[in-house]
């Protein structure tokens, strides 16, 4: 019944009362019947959109980790019940409504539930049963993001049961925001209606004015209000959305708003991680470099006390979770650069498990983008003194040292012209392309916690080599985003080297000097990046904050940007970005800030989403060129009747009709159509392009001409020359209107191509619904009950005849004022870095 809302619904109401008051209860009865058909499939089509949403909230369901039967197991949060132990770790939502039984650095925003923007530190405490729940410092809440820090907590209540979900209960019956493009249909539709409102009003006063007397003046007006508004738009466009939205779901891409299928079209610029989206994200160890001329791999012998360490200090220095999964394998949770860790340790002869239980973890530091490093703080199972275990860029760890090995294994100061040779020997490793984790340790530490204070005068033992080759397809995918006028820009963490060589063995031309980190950006006012950010093709060992002003400055310039991101941090940039892209393998609170979650992390789905993004937008200007095409016909036919003082061509009943029956499956069939040829090769189209451009407009305005010069030729011809009754009359303009709609149906599959160049095959729906059209056509004339309603009448074989020539000519000039329009859009512009 919200259909019912709509001011052009509660115009087409109105006409129907007019047609009661008149006696027409013909009209009234198809105008009840086209509103009610427009009812249902709107509320089967709002239906079937829900369960395509539902199954994408499936894909991007958060996983929990719980202890159950002594063992740690990874679970989907719905699974839950109350009494679970759960771990929870920085970057994850919280699952459920828990009590804190263990903290370390335990922080936790809760601005969804309670406002408050900052982080809040949660520890075991015990606390009054009245205390206010933003002041429950021992609660975990569902919906929650852990911002730093893990920690164990035992659920108290999941679901409806949670304090979330008391609020969803209330809110339940609350609709969704329209989208952007919904909001701009209804507004042109309000704007439709007024036009028509004052139309009829000045219908009914020259009417009267002129002698005619108030029935035929009234059923002037109602023709008018029905052959004007084309009620099914939003209904048709919700249709093309959700088939768009399926599309990129089959690429594995999960498009969590219909509106956002739209915008990925209008994608200029993809600002995309290097990590598992370019490359393979397999993580592959290759050694352990302990930076003074020895590699450790799984073929050396481990001797000595320091490389021993640096090794073991691969397992102790992140949290990584050890699980059990369902069918006895053993899994690990974290990042994919730590599980290479864990597996290479395993390798050397270290198990995870057993090595983390006997070194006591007491406090640890999360990793974090902007600091760039993890911590663990560690009782050596066999000494009384704790170990602190430091794991992150070997740049940073670097800065933080003070001593490294000898080449007898020794730690020794690090001299200046020592760090210089490691720093040189780093940028080499780099730009091989290998993906480096520093390890480094500190011993003695007095405390039982740790922070960023005590990150300093570290032992750096080494630095583990990474393997991540570059995905077999990303060139070819790389090549066909350039040729659709996408800039490709590299924004990640890593070494500057490791980012160029990754660039370069994609396709990318990187000069040498032209690789942008933080440490420069930080210098660059925002001007000065508006600048250079057009220019840079890599930004290396950036932060969150560097990702959000990257993409503010290319926003600044116009471009509509897409970023990757993964972690927590990255939140930021991927709600600022037009379109934030989610790894599937990422933090929950990232994927609830995206607009588009890759299931696979792979560039490609990104690019596939596009191209199914710029489809989207295509049917919905043929389904919009369609449509109003018909209703621009029927106005001006009515229109051209009223000034040359002719009987109506056509009743409103038959008017709803065409529309209901020719428009409503046609435009489906075209929610349907395939990629057309050249999709990616044409340059990105403005996102705040009006739906009614001049290009539209002249399909809109040229076919609208077509149609009603040959309906008056017909009418003009079969009136006066064949001297035919009216009722035949109106019943032969009222088949050709239908029949040379539903053929010109081929014509709008592509605004630019003519239907040879098209083909007539390629879209199965469009023959489907011409058979069903017809049928349907062919009941109105010649059932009983139908001619009735219709005031129609059996057409003969010489009314077919001149019908199907008229509409087969009518389609051919139709189809020929492609010819006439230029393409403005043939031609993609070239990123300047190719």
């Amino acid at each position: 019944f919200e259909r019912l809302k709509d001011v052009l619904v509660l115009m087409l109401l109105a006409a129907a009362g007019v047609s009661i008051v008149m006696g027409r209860w013909s009209d009234a009865v198809i105008i009840g019947l086209a509103l009610a058909i427009d009812m249902i499939l709107s509320f089967a089509q709002q239906w079937r959109t829900e369960r395509i949403l539902e199954k994408v909230k499936e894909y991007v369901q958060p996983i929990v980790h719980v202890k159950r039967l002594e063992t740690l197991q990874t679970i989907h949060a719905h699974e839950l019940v109350v009494g679970d132990i759960i771990e929870v770790r920085v970057g994850e939502k919280i699952p459920a409504d828990a009590r804190v039984v263990r903290s370390m650095g335990l922080a936790v925003k809760e601005a969804a539930l309670t406002g408050e923007a900052a982080a809040i530190e949660k520890d075991a405490s015990e606390m009054h049963s009245r205390t206010p729940m933003s002041n429950r410092r021992n609660m975990l809440f569902m919906g929650s993001s852990v911002m730093s820090g893990s920690g164990l907590g035992v659920v108290t209540a999941v679901g409806t049961q949670t304090e979330l979900g008391k609020i969803a209960q209330i809110l339940k019956t609350e609709k969704s925001p329209a989208s952007p493009l919904r909001k701009k249909l209804q507004e042109a539709g309000l704007k439709i209606g007024l036009v028509i409102i004052g139309a009829v009003a000045a219908l009914v006063i020259m009417g009267l004015y002129l002698g005619d007397d108030l029935t035929t003046t009234l059923l002037t007006a109602s023709t008018l209000i029905v052959s004007a508004i084309p009620a099914d738009l939003t209904m048709i466009l919700t249709i093309v959305l959700a088939v768009g939205v399926a599309r990129i779901l089959k690429y594995k891409g999960v498009v969590k708003d219909l509106s956002s299928g739209e915008t990925l079209g209008a994608a200029t610029v993809i600002c995309t991680d290097k990590t598992g989206t370019l490359t393979k994200g397999e993580m592959l160890p290759e050694g352990f470099d302990l930076m003074q001329g020895t590699v450790i791999n799984i073929n050396s012998g481990l001797k000595d006390m320091w490389p021993r360490l640096g090794v073991q200090g691969l397992l102790l220095g992140s949290n990584v979770v050890v699980s059990t999964n369902r069918d006895g394998s053993i899994s690990y949770a974290g990042s994919t650069t730590n599980q290479a860790a864990v597996l290479f340790a395993g390798q050397m002869g270290w198990k995870a498990k057993k090595t983390k239980e006997q070194w006591r973890l007491l406090d640890s530091i999360s990793f974090n983008g902007k600091w760039k490093y993890e911590a663990c703080l560690r009782q050596h199972p066999s000494q009384s003194i704790n170990y602190m275990f430091v794991m992150g860029a070997p740049d940073v760890l670097l800065d933080k040292s003070s001593e490294t090995l000898s080449e007898a294994n020794e730690a020794v100061g690090i001299a200046s012209e020592r760090r210089y040779e490691m720093t040189k020997h780093l940028d080499v490793l780099a730009g091989q392309g290998k993906r480096l984790l520093a390890v480094a340790v500190k011993r003695n530490i007095k405390n039982n916690e740790i922070t960023h204070d005590d990150i300093h005068d570290l032992i750096f033992l080494g630095v583990l080599l990474i393997d991540d080759p570059v995905r077999l397809d990303v060139r070819e995918v790389i090549k066909e985003t350039r040729q659709a006028g996408i800039e490709i820009k590299i924004v990640t963490g890593d070494h500057p080297g490791t980012a160029k060589a990754v660039a370069r063995a994609v396709g990318l031309t990187v000069p040498d000097d032209t690789v942008v980190t933080s440490s420069i950006m930080e210098h660059w006012s925002d001007v000065e990046l508006q600048e250079m950010v057009h220019e840079t093709v890599v930004f290396a060992r950036v932060t969150p904050l560097d990702k959000q002003r990257i993409v503010k400055a290319l926003q600044a310039r116009g471009e509509v940007v897409a970023m990757t991101g993964d972690g927590v941090n990255d939140a930021v940039a991927l709600k600022s970005a037009d379109i934030g892209v989610a790894m599937g393998s990422g933090k929950d609170v990232a994927k609830e800030a995206a607009d588009l979650v890759l299931l696979d992390d792979s560039f490609y789905t990104i690019v596939a989403a596009v191209r199914e993004g710029r489809v989207l937008r295509d049917n919905i200007r043929k389904v919009i060129a369609f449509l109003l095409s018909t209703n621009a016909a029927e106005v001006a036919i009515f229109i051209v009747s009223l000034l040359t003082r002719l009987p109506l061509p056509l009743l409103p009943a038959q008017i709803l009709w065409v529309n209901l029956v020719t428009d409503g499956t046609s435009d489906m069939a075209l929610a349907m159509e395939p990629a057309e040829r050249g999709v990616m090769k044409r340059r990105p189209e403005d996102p705040n392009k009006s739906l009614l451009g001049k290009d539209m407009m002249y399909h809109i305005l040229t076919v609208g001409l077509v149609v009603t010069t040959m309906t008056m030729l017909i009418y003009w011809y079969s009136l006066f020359q064949l001297l035919l009754p009216l009722n035949q009359v109106r019943t032969i303009i009222f088949t050709f209107i239908s029949v040379s709609s539903l053929l010109s149906v081929w014509s709008f599959r592509s605004l630019k191509e003519t239907i040879w160049r098209r083909g007539i095959m390629g879209n199965k729906w469009v023959p489907v619904s011409l058979i069903i059209s017809l049928l349907l056509q062919l009941m109105a004339l010649y059932v009983p009950g139908f001619q009735r309603l219709f005031d129609t009448v059996p057409l003969g074989i010489r009314d077919w005849a001149m019908i199907l020539l008229a509409s087969a000519a009518t389609v051919v000039i139709i189809d020929f004022r492609k010819k006439l329009l230029r393409n403005p859009n043939a031609k993609a512009r070239m990123p300047n870095q190719v």
